[in-house]
Parts: structure tokens; C-alpha cells; sequence
């Protein structure tokens, strides 16, 4: 039986080792969200490479968070990142944000807000996104 769901933990630079257009289907979940933008942005364009035409690409990430929805939590984003013990939890760009940045790439199929288990509100994000 062929491998279908193959899960790697791999350096910055796997996905530009990878064969464009060899794979039909790329999850990323909690990733884009809490590592520097421009790794974002990198891993977007390569997610984007190394997918068939029209395969699709689910994109899991944390909640928003506004400069004002930080100061009422008593934390302090510096430049759109928040920062627990010196580690970069999450960069917070609004959905609009990461649409625009998905959009040289992938057109939206879909996006969904949900809640964790004991959270009272669906923040949480998952775009369902078609390769151009």
C-alpha cells in the first residue's frame, strides 16, 4: 500500500529541495503563525511549488490579536509579535493580512473559525486554499 500522509519535522530549506508540482495536497497547521514572516512568506511561495495546478493547500493558525486586544491582556506585541519568555509565540496578521499574502498563490476555497476544547470563542483559523 502506498504512503498517503507522510508527517516530517525538517530544516528552513526542505521544501526548496522538493520537485515542483509533485504533491496533491500540503497541511500546515500552527506553523506560519509563530515563526519571523519572511519564513512565512518563503514557505508560502515554495507550498505553492510544489503543488499540482488546483490541488489544495489547509492552513492552520492561532487567533488574531490587536495591539489593543494585547494592552486589555496585559501583553505587548512589538512589531505584530508577541513574545512569552523570549520565544516568538505569534505574529498577528489579520485574515485579510494572510489572504493577501496566500493570494499570488492560492485563490480562498474556504475559511473556517474555530474554538479549541474550554475555549468560549471561535478565533482560531483554518484556510482552505486552491493552487492558481
Amino acid at each position: 500500500m502506498e504512503e498517503c500522509l507522510k508527517i516530517q519535522k525538517v530544516q528552513l530549506d526542505y521544501l526548496s529541495k522538493l520537485h515542483s508540482d509533485s504533491f496533491d495536497g500540503f497541511i500546515c497547521s500552527n506553523v506560519l503563525d509563530v515563526i519571523p514572516i519572511s519564513t512565512s512568506q518563503e514557505i508560502i511561495k515554495e507550498a505553492a511549488r510544489i503543488l499540482t495546478k488546483g490541488s489544495k493547500a489547509i492552513i492552520g493558525m492561532n487567533f488574531f490579536i490587536s495591539e489593543e486586544m494585547a494592552k486589555d491582556r496585559n501583553m505587548k506585541l512589538e512589531d505584530r509579535c508577541l513574545f512569552v519568555d523570549n520565544v516568538l509565540r505569534l505574529v498577528s496578521y489579520s485574515d485579510e493580512e494572510w489572504l493577501e499574502m496566500f493570494a499570488p498563490y492560492f485563490d480562498l476555497e474556504r475559511l473556517d473559525h474555530f474554538a479549541w476544547p474550554n475555549e468560549k470563542e471561535e478565533k482560531r483559523r483554518l484556510f482552505v486554499l486552491r493552487r492558481k
